[in-house]
């Protein structure tokens, strides 16, 4: 397998454990330090270590069901010796509250390869239907 195929791995094993509403897997992906840092969609989700990830995503499978996570595209993968980042949008579907929402999110992501491959950095941002500044 290639570097980039396993970096492209772990992120489709992050995307799986989100489909599976398997927070044990989701967390598997990550290296697990205080220096990893996570930046969700919603306001309060900025995490710094893995220990701050923990408790808010095995709260988060139990928010939602039925959920679709879908590449719109292969991801873009760069490798700079144990160093990657890459790049892509997830079509997300599931339901919370009883509504079916549909969301698109743009992810950055930055894995360092130590006994494998893993996540150190993730950010999700869904852009604003309008724009912030006309």
């Amino acid at each position: 397998m290639s570097e980039a195929a396993a970096v492209l791995a772990v992120l489709d094993r992050f995307r799986a454990g989100w489909e599976a509403l398997d927070a044990e897997a989701v967390l598997g992906c990550f290296a697990r330090d205080p220096e990893i840092v996570v930046i969700g969609t919603d306001e309060g989700e900025y995490w710094h270590g893995y220990a701050a990830l923990v408790d808010p995503f095995r709260t988060m499978v139990g928010s939602f069901s039925d959920p679709e996570y879908r590449w719109a595209a292969p991801p873009n993968i760069t490798l700079h010796g144990d160093v990657a980042w890459a790049d892509g949008v997830l079509d997300t579907q599931l339901t919370a509250e009883g509504e079916q929402l549909s969301v698109r999110m743009r992810t950055t992501w930055v894995l360092r390869r130590r006994d494998g491959w893993e996540i150190a950095q993730a950010h999700f941002s869904v852009a604003p239907p309008a724009p912030v500044v006309a």
